[in-house]
């Protein structure tokens, strides 16, 4: 009892350093139901460009300047 209540306080009081990274991001949406209506084909294409622009541009997920080639590819499908 007194090694697992020592191991819980040591996880509490070790310090975390995060590390976050950028993204490019890829987005494909595979719907063949959803795209025989005209009217979906605006709605999945606006999703995709959503989800591109907040992953890649929208929202910081850190500080750092990082190359286009140090990005972390990422494919959404």
């Amino acid at each position: 009892m007194l090694k697992k209540l020592f191991y819980i306080v040591l996880f509490f009081l070790t310090p975390f350093h995060l590390i976050s990274q950028v993204f490019n991001c890829n987005v494909s949406v595979i719907a063949p139901a959803l795209q025989s209506n005209p009217a979906n084909n605006e709605i999945i294409a606006s999703l995709k460009n959503a989800i591109i622009e907040y992953v890649n541009y929208g929202y910081t997920w850190t500080n750092d300047q990082f190359e286009k080639g140090e990005q972390i590819d990422v494919s959404f499908y």
